[in-house]
């Protein structure tokens, strides 16, 4: 049970990773083709079950394979240069140069100090050329040093004054990265900040961003400056200049090979298709999230984010049939790489597709147990009351209808001053209140709730049903196909 985590390590390498690890193997062990190690590498990295006498010495060979394993994937020359990105494979090689700095300068003598020179100031203008901040720093500091007994004072000053700099660079590109991932938190696990505070993140964030583009010329900061600009207006709801910023970030990261990474361009394309689905346009999100999905590695959280996507876009075309696919991916993907909340979101996705299928009692089941997304309570755990309540409806529950409804009612009253709980929710649970007056049937004439049902329905308002949020089936659409029925 200890080495599952192996186990599944191994059966998993991608194809390119399973040729390093091999031929690294073959390197360090004699006679490899006839070792036992190769042959349980073989096994596990197949797939296929271990037969071996003595559990503890099996145990004792995946431990040795894993630990080789990691040195491959980090020594294997033909391996990096196809896997990562050009800089990337850069970090990694100048990273190990930094090494063999440390290394040498345990046991200087003449004849090193000149390889030692030369290596850091190879590090110092890569690193300075691609932006690898951190590094430069750390080679910068090192060769001020290394210096200090060896030049005049001036250079020592004229190397701290660039250190300065950079250090500033280094501290700027991490608060970039900081208010973008703050971003990407607050939209997909639970909310954080209100609404009030996310749109001053963002306003804020650009004016930041800015300055700090300005003062260093850093692409990575204007990368995420631009994020910032189509969230920005995304808030407001100005999905053609989304889409325009969009395709200025695919093209910056294009004409840059420092910011050129296979993810970034799969995250921008997965932006794309969000602001085409939130145009209306399904045929050109559908292009773009199939794009997307060429840039991410199979099995990872961006392939996992792109299905999420990709769900919400047949759901709404209601290609159910496809949209139960992502699903059962979904399902499928490591709970410890998509979260708790992620994960919990797609069991209550799954219900809302029993509820289309109008298997109400299957889609009660599913979430009645407690799911992650309640803690929520603000946003999620209101979407979940009334979801049920529409589920007891069609149930022809009535009291648990009401008995659920009257829950629901006291906890929005006791949160009013909540400003993550929409306006939207309320309106919808003084609706269920004027139909629980004729037990939950669509009475014709009733102009109280003919007008809450015209508000509900209505785009572009306080009130409007959005894509993305807990309320996937919009209630207005329900209750008025209810009506019709009638």
């Amino acid at each position: 049970m200890a080495h599952t985590f192996i186990d599944n390590f191994l059966g998993n390498l991608q194809t390119s990773e399973k040729k390093a690890v091999g031929r690294y193997l073959r390197s360090q062990i004699t006679n490899a083709e006839q070792s036992k190690t190769m042959e349980v590498f073989e096994q596990l990295s197949e797939g296929r079950p271990v037969q071996y006498g003595s559990p503890v010495a099996l145990n004792k060979i995946k431990s040795r394979i894993f630990e080789m394993s990691l040195d491959a994937l980090m020594m294997d020359d033909d391996y990096l240069s196809t896997a990562y990105s050009e800089v990337d494979y850069l970090l990694i090689k100048l990273k190990k140069d930094m090494l063999k700095c440390r290394i040498l300068q345990l046991n200087i003598n003449e004849n090193k100090t000149v390889i030692v020179l030369n290596l850091l100031n190879h590090i110092i203008e890569e690193s300075r050329k691609n932006e690898i901040y951190t590094l430069l720093v750390e080679a910068l500091t090192v060769k001020k040093y290394f210096i200090g007994n060896r030049s005049e004072i001036n250079e020592f000053k004229k190397i701290n004054e660039e250190l300065s700099f950079y250090k500033k660079c280094e501290n700027f590109l991490f608060d970039a990265v900081d208010r973008h991932h703050t971003l990407i938190i607050n939209q997909a696990a639970v909310n954080q900040l209100t609404q009030t505070q996310f749109n001053n993140h963002i306003k804020q964030s650009i004016l930041q961003l800015k300055k700090n583009y300005k003062h260093t010329g850093s692409q990575q900061i204007n990368y995420y400056l631009h994020i910032m600009q189509f969230a920005y207006n995304e808030q407001k709801k100005d999905y053609k200049k989304c889409i325009k910023t969009c395709h200025n970030l695919i093209k910056l990261i294009e004409d840059n090979s420092l910011l050129y990474r296979k993810q970034r361009i799969g995250f921008a394309y997965n932006n794309l298709s969000l602001f085409y689905l939130l145009s209306n346009n399904y045929r050109k999100a559908e292009q773009c999230i199939i794009k997307a999905e060429e840039f991410f590695q199979n099995n990872s959280l961006d392939m996992f984010v792109s299905l999420d996507e990709k769900f919400h876009i047949f759901f709404h075309q209601a290609k159910y049939h496809e949209a139960e696919k992502c699903i059962e991916s979904i399902m499928n993907h490591s709970l410890v790489d998509s979260g708790k909340f992620r994960k919990a979101k797609f069991i209550f996705y799954r219900a809302c597709l029993l509820f289309t299928k109008k298997e109400f009692k299957s889609a009660l089941a599913l979430i009645s147990k407690p799911l992650e997304v309640e803690k929520d309570k603000s946003v999620w755990s209101v979407s979940l009351r009334i979801f049920t309540i529409m589920l007891y409806i069609e149930l022809n529950k009535i009291s648990d209808a009401s008995r659920t409804l009257e829950a629901l009612r006291k906890y929005l009253d006791r949160n009013k001053q909540d400003d993550k709980i929409k306006k939207r929710d309320h309106l919808i649970t003084k609706c269920l209140r004027e139909l629980e007056k004729n037990d939950f049937e669509y009475a014709a004439g009733n102009k109280t709730l003919d007008n809450m049902l015209t508000q509900l329905s209505a785009k572009n308002s306080d009130v409007a049903w959005e894509y993305f949020s807990p309320e996937l089936i919009p209630f207005h659409e329900w209750l008025l196909k209810k009506a019709k029925k009638k």
